[in-house]
């Protein structure tokens, strides 16, 4: 482990966000998403109170509700990519009709969110039923075919060309922040044949290629080993929370790997000693791009941000609170949201399909006020 020696300048708090000296307003430089080294500032202006900006570097927000996704209309289509780099890509998919053939992604992981509708995933695994708030990871190379059973449907779909892993407990032990025998994994459940043609879509390098057979490709009449489809629900999640402080970024961390970190943030009290800060502090993680989907609710630090609304907030730049955020935190007793987010290594690209929906405005948001 790397030698951190920890200075400390000038008039600072004796508790990081906690306390914050009168007049001043708390920025992280955090290195590794919060997991690595840092350096707090104080500062005697808020640092999003920007006049202006030039360039494409800044705070953005989108409106998920307003895409139209092709998957919607046509059943052979595929999920639509809003945001892309090296490393993952994330979509959406408002599918209405089950697929009519089978998917097997060559190329990454894939974890769904479903944030509405109902129905199952077939599987090599077996058959898995899905509702809003599932997780479903689909580890790469697995067989599966989506069947809705709902008319409208919305599910957030990460794809990672590393694997998608549990991040470790360490000192917090087997059961938070879920139990590890809330997952659910398939029983076997071989389709029978129908006497059809069935296609299996296969993605390697980002092209397609079509395999044809006269019998079901999910035809397992069982399986073992330590890699598997699996579910969980946001409702088996319990949060991570204090009275005395904010709980940062890493405490409510679900799924992790070497180029992406997924957060769920879910409804808890807030932190009641008098000196807390109950809003996350002004920051920039240097080296993760930040996107957030919610789920239910309004954003803790920015409560214009609500349900469907996508935001994403570059390393190099600050965000945090909206100053009404912070008053209306004192005001309540419980953070009533829900959001997954998703933490990138390497810096996020928006498709010309999220552009559309963006609010070109949102960067200003901080300068009015809210």
């Amino acid at each position: 482990m790397a030698l951190s020696i920890q200075y400390s300048k000038g008039i600072v708090s004796r508790q990081v966000n906690a306390a914050w000296p009168e007049g001043t307003y708390e920025d992280l430089l955090g290195r590794q998403g919060f997991f690595g080294r840092w350096a707090v500032f104080y500062r005697r202006h808020m640092p999003t109170a920007w006049t202006r900006i030039e360039g494409e570097l800044k705070p953005r927000c989108f409106n998920s509700y307003q895409v139209e996704t092709a998957d919607a209309h046509d059943a052979r289509a595929l999920p639509t990519v809003l945001f892309y780099n090296e490393d993952v890509r994330i979509a959406i998919s408002r599918r209405r009709e089950p697929m009519p053939y089978y998917f097997r992604n060559g190329d990454a992981d894939e974890l769904h969110f479903i944030h509405r509708g109902q129905g199952r995933y077939e599987t090599d695994f077996g058959v898995l039923a899905f509702r809003p708030g599932d997780y479903i990871v689909i580890p790469k190379g697995t067989t599966y075919r989506l069947v809705p059973e709902t008319a409208e449907n919305f599910i957030l779909i990460l794809e990672s060309s590393r694997e998608i892993r549990i991040p470790e407990r360490g000192i917090l032990g087997d059961w938070l922040p879920f139990d590890l025998g809330v997952l659910e994994t398939p029983e076997p459940m071989p389709l029978e044949a129908d006497g059809k043609e069935h296609e299996l879509r296969i993605k390697r390098g980002g092209e397609l290629t079509s395999v044809f057979y006269d019998f079901c490709p999910i035809d397992v009449v069982g399986w073992r080993g330590s890699l598997a489809v699996f579910k969980l629900n946001i409702e088996d999640i319990r949060p991570i929370t204090s009275e005395h402080l904010h709980v940062p970024p890493p405490g409510h961390c679900t799924f992790l790997n070497e180029v992406v970190m997924v957060c769920t943030y879910l409804p808890h009290g807030v932190a009641t000693r008098e000196d807390a800060v109950r809003v996350p502090m002004y920051h920039r993680n240097i080296d993760y791009d930040e996107f957030t989907f919610m789920h239910g609710g309004s954003h803790i630090s920015r409560h214009t941000v609500t349900a469907g609304m996508i935001t994403l907030h570059p390393g190099p730049i600050h965000h945090g609170p909206y100053k009404e955020s912070i008053e209306r935190s004192r005001q309540i007793e419980r953070f009533e949201w829900q959001a997954v987010a998703i933490d990138t290594v390497r810096p996020l690209k928006a498709t010309p399909e999220a552009e559309r929906v963006e609010d070109k405005d949102y960067h200003l948001s901080w300068r009015s006020g809210k």
